[in-house]
């Protein structure tokens, strides 16, 4: 054999080397994770990986990770188009003093452009150090959480979401509990997510839903309670007080309760929209103010009476049925 026969089975033998090895270390677009997987391992079917961070550098952009039996797969973090699914098994996130799920582009070439999936996963935040977020969404195109169960994330949010471009949430069948605050929705940026949608609250825009502007006043000052009887307002309030952590002021949810007088603001919103009430036949309601501004007016279940009783010596229900009398005898 002469040197340029060698030579050509030599360069031959390299090119064959190259591309096995290529094939070899090419990223499926289905991958697979088990709770006795092995991140060594290609992630195949019969071969899966153990936790999402592992799969997640042998999946494709655009591909899906499964899951092949209960496990936990970790915290991890997204910037590539992804599906995670555990679809018909128990797949978890224990993700105690960090994020479960982070979503965010930013750093690629071109940011706010995936597209992630998210389905039939638990994320916990339970541990020593609470959890921060269960998915926390900086950049990307959009997000899809479903069959989703999200608890204990007390060191932040469930779902946070900060992208400044016109990032689509869409959130079905998502549980979240047991945490400092459910969804939270915080643009950075001048434009703000303008496409937040919330198909299971909304039946897929076939349902009206009421969002209101959250007032972080609430944590310090709490929100007012304050009865109207025939559209006056009662002469003292209950001031609720949120628990430690927590946003929800309501007595039932942990909140204290304190007496407090009605400010002029307070005065002037009741004498707005007493007349209103009366018109309706709305004889009783009890409405709440968080930082002079009105957030709601109940009239199924307007709570506060005994305690509004109690701190100020009042009778609201004999107050109450004497507005009542009159109006039973025309």
């Amino acid at each position: 054999m002469n040197k340029r026969k060698l030579f050509v089975h030599v360069l031959t033998v390299l090119v064959l080397l190259v591309t096995c090895s290529s094939l070899a270390h090419a990223q499926a677009t289905r991958t697979w994770v088990s709770g006795v997987g092995d991140d060594a391992n290609p992630c195949s079917r019969t071969a899966p990986c153990k936790t999402w961070a592992g799969a997640i550098s042998k999946t494709a952009a655009g591909g899906e990770i499964d899951c092949l039996d209960p496990g936990g797969y970790g915290a991890v973090t997204i910037t590539k188009s992804i599906t995670l699914d555990c679809t018909g098994t128990f797949g978890s996130i224990l993700n105690s003093g960090t994020n479960g799920i982070n979503v965010n582009d930013s750093a690629t070439a071109t940011p706010n452009t995936i597209d992630v999936i998210i389905r039939g996963i638990s994320i916990d935040g339970a541990g020593t150090s609470p959890g921060l977020n269960g998915i926390r969404f900086i950049s990307g195109r959009s997000l899809l959480v479903e069959d989703v169960f999200i608890q204990n994330q007390n060191g932040g949010n469930d779902i946070s979401v900060t992208n400044p471009a016109n990032a689509r949430i869409f959130l079905n069948h998502v549980t979240m509990t047991d945490g400092a605050v459910g969804l939270l929705v915080d643009p950075t940026g001048s434009v703000g997510v303008t496409n937040v949608i919330l198909e299971e609250m909304t039946r897929r825009g076939e349902r009206m839903v009421i969002a209101q502007r959250y007032l972080p006043a609430v944590m310090e000052t709490g929100d007012k309670r304050i009865l109207l009887v025939d559209g006056v307002a009662v002469p003292g309030a209950l001031t609720r007080i949120p628990a430690a952590g927590d946003f929800r002021a309501n007595l039932a949810a942990g909140g204290r309760g304190e007496p407090a007088e009605l400010t002029e603001r307070e005065r002037w919103i009741c004498a707005e929209i007493g007349p209103a009430l009366r018109a309706r036949g709305l004889h009783f309601v009890g409405i709440d103010v968080i930082d002079g501004w009105l957030t709601e007016i109940n009239v199924t279940s307007p709570t506060g009476i005994r305690q509004i009783d109690r701190h100020f010596g009042l009778n609201v229900a004999g107050t109450m049925f004497d507005a009542l009398e009159p109006m039973m005898r025309r």
